[in-house]
């Protein structure tokens, strides 16, 4: 929501309700102020490590297990997924 990936009024076609105001007051209170960032830092961060988590199940659900991400078509759906599949591809575990 912070970082305006989202349209509020439009989730679920309208039918899930987000409290962009509370969002961004959360963000505030507990990740931007105690770490002396902006809110769109702090947001950005949580993509960011979000992000990193995603690249991690990637590598368990293929590099372990001996195949190579790289050969494969990634296809985002979902709520947030296509918001994550750019980053995910640019950092894509790879079999060597």
């Amino acid at each position: 929501m912070a970082l305006g990936y989202l349209n509020p009024s439009f989730l679920l076609d309208g039918e899930l309700k987000i409290d962009y105001a509370g969002a961004i007051a959360s963000i505030d209170k507990h990740l931007a102020q105690p770490l002396g960032m902006t809110v769109t830092e702090a947001a950005a961060g949580i993509i960011e490590v979000v992000t990193a988590n995603m690249c991690g199940a990637l590598n368990i659900v293929s590099v372990e297990r001996g195949l190579n991400p790289q050969e494969f078509t990634m296809v985002a759906f979902g709520g947030a997924g296509p918001i994550h599949a750019l980053s995910l591809r640019r950092n894509l575990p790879s079999r060597k």
